[in-house]
């Protein structure tokens, strides 16, 4: 299935179920029914300061008598791309952790619908200066929105900023990982045995498969 929209999802599932390409619906089409996703937010729109009242066009009838060529204000002012700060860092982003784009999310929600976490956290009193505060286990939206923060919030330029971003999520990664490596020790230690994984049965397989 193509990605889609959050609106679109179930509709698309719902042509699936008719279709009879699936047996039978997904764990979260009720409650998605039952609860319809919103449209995404809009960008907000982009003033153009570069257009001041004398760089109109000329209008024929005006006080504006002079007999010379006016230039084409068409061919001299085009159209400005829409360029907003996120999109940059958030390429920059996939450009420098490009394997976070494979790791898998989790769509349980942790924390209420109607509440937004980064300003939650931003408008509290002590603000929001590390992205420890958000979460131990942090996801690349996080580190996007905590650099786009010190930028606008802590007087810092774009790309310190994205330093201090990307250092913090790094080293959040990396302890995380020493934690989920200490765990699966200890249970060994104390007898636990764990299933292969799907690498090490593909290795099975493939063994098995050279020797018969």
């Amino acid at each position: 299935m193509p990605r889609r929209i959050q609106t679109e999802v179930h509709s698309s599932v719902s042509r699936l179920l008719r279709g009879n390409y699936l047996q039978q619906p997904p764990a979260w089409y009720a409650p998605v029914l039952r609860n319809l996703p919103s449209l995404p937010p809009m960008h907000a729109t982009v003033e153009r300061e570069d257009i001041l009242k004398q760089d109109k066009p000329f209008i024929s009838g005006s006080r504006n008598t002079s007999k010379r060529k006016l230039p084409n204000w068409r061919e001299d002012r085009k159209p400005q791309k829409i360029v907003y700060p996120v999109d940059k860092i958030r390429r920059q982003f996939y450009e420098d952790f490009p394997f976070e784009s494979f790791r898998s999310r989790s769509l349980t929600e942790s924390y209420q619908v109607s509440d937004d976490r980064y300003e939650t956290l931003c408008a509290s009193p002590n603000g929001w200066s590390s992205l420890k505060q958000l979460t131990i286990n942090p996801q690349p939206e996080d580190a996007i929105k905590f650099c786009l923060h010190l930028h606008n919030n802590h007087n810092i330029s774009l790309s310190l900023a994205y330093i201090h971003a990307t250092n913090q999520f790094s080293a959040l990664k990396a302890e995380l990982e020493v934690q989920k490596q200490a765990a699966i020790e200890e249970a060994a230690a104390y007898g636990a045995s764990f299933a292969p994984t799907e690498i090490e049965r593909g290795y099975e397989l493939e063994e098995r498969f050279l020797n018969s």
